[in-house]
């Protein structure tokens, strides 16, 4: 079962020490257990990096079967994960007023698609 604090490898990405760190869990009415993520040693490719990609994600919603389903390895139960509250705030503010979302897909499948959006935000406005 998924609790706060976890720590685990992302199972079904392309970068091996990248990992997922459970921040908070609540529930919703209409998706059920929302899980909130802090994401280590990703690779997301945005042209508003200096270096042209990122390697953390403070904050990223997702359903909880869609964590459940990107699971790996366990690495730890009370990992702190760091500077995430500013942005889940943000999130909970736009998602109360319908103009964020949160993801049902894997997290695997959820970095390949916000890069995707990243890269067309960014050819739509230069």
């Amino acid at each position: 079962m998924l609790k706060e604090g976890q720590k685990y490898q992302i199972s079904d990405y392309s970068v091996p020490d990248a990992t997922l760190t459970i921040c908070k869990i609540e529930e919703d009415p209409t998706f059920g257990r929302v899980v909130h993520l802090c994401l280590d040693g990703v690779m997301v490719t945005t042209p508003y990096s200096p270096l042209g990609f990122t390697t953390w994600l403070a904050h990223i919603p997702f359903t909880e079967e869609a964590v459940e389903e990107s699971v790996g390895e366990l690495i730890c139960e009370n990992a702190a994960p760091h500077n995430w509250e500013k942005s889940y705030r943000e999130w909970k503010t736009a998602f109360e007023n319908r103009k964020a979302h949160l993801w049902m897909t894997t997290v695997s499948h959820a970095l390949l698609s916000l890069a995707k959006s990243l890269e067309n935000n960014a050819s739509d406005n230069s």
